[in-house]
């Protein structure tokens, strides 16, 4: 059990490293809906993000995917799921996992209710951990 719990200066410690892949991603970029840092003695440390922007789903897949090469994440996979698609990330040494969703206009944001993205943008959920 004692394995399993995070320390304060271990949060803090992450939390530095994501902020400057939040810069280089500018992952505020947008209305921002959430920014949240999580973690607590059981939960590993992290922080989301979701926001809208305004650009066609293939528009913001293009530019993070450049945005992500620059700030130093190679490999990623795709995922499809419905409507909706995913970008994970190996995450290099020293940089935190990266996970980003998108959702196209039209598909509500996961966890924000049941109103839809409007048209001519595009939802994204960053996942740093």
């Amino acid at each position: 059990m004692r394995d399993l719990i995070v320390a304060s200066w271990q949060k803090r410690v992450t939390w530095r490293r994501i902020r400057p892949v939040v810069k280089a991603l500018d992952a505020r970029q947008g209305t921002v809906l959430r920014d949240r840092r999580y973690g607590g003695r059981l939960v590993a440390p992290g922080r989301g993000i979701t926001s809208i922007r305004q650009c066609s789903e293939d528009e913001a897949v293009e530019h993070l995917l450049e945005a992500a090469a620059k700030a130093g994440y190679g490999e990623h996979q795709v995922i499809m799921n419905g409507r909706k698609r995913s970008l994970t990330f190996e995450p290099p040494d020293g940089l935190p996992f990266l996970w980003i969703e998108f959702f196209p206009a039209g598909t509500p944001i996961r966890g924000r209710g049941p109103t839809p993205v409007p048209d001519g943008h595009t939802g994204i959920v960053f996942s740093f951990g």
